[in-house]
């Protein structure tokens, strides 16, 4: 039951994978409070939510820490085509990305 613990926290279930990386290593709460993997140090590009139901728009995970210019890029996928799109609904995944500072 350890291992499906937040790395973080410790309490709550690993449900976000970030990406590149693709560790699952943090719940959605801990997602918020970081800004590179807590188990390789990678920054993270994207994301991705795994949910048994669907997730509502208040519970996306948004980072609400100081790096305001990292908030800024942050933004929930809701429009994806082709593949992924068809992946994520089936499975009830949330996919999610960090925009590139312009």
């Amino acid at each position: 039951a350890k291992l499906q613990k937040c790395v973080v926290c410790l309490t709550e279930a690993k449900d976000t994978i970030l990406l590149p990386c693709r560790h699952l290593c943090v719940c959605r709460h801990c997602f918020r409070q970081i800004d590179k993997c807590p188990v390789c140090r990678t920054p993270f590009e994207t994301y991705m939510v795994f949910t048994d139901k669907p997730l509502g728009a208040n519970e996306v995970p948004e980072p609400n820490g100081s790096n305001t210019e990292r908030n800024t890029r942050l933004r929930t996928v809701t429009q994806e085509r082709g593949f992924l799109h068809s992946v994520s609904r089936a499975f009830g995944i949330r996919l999610g990305s960090l925009q590139p500072t312009v």
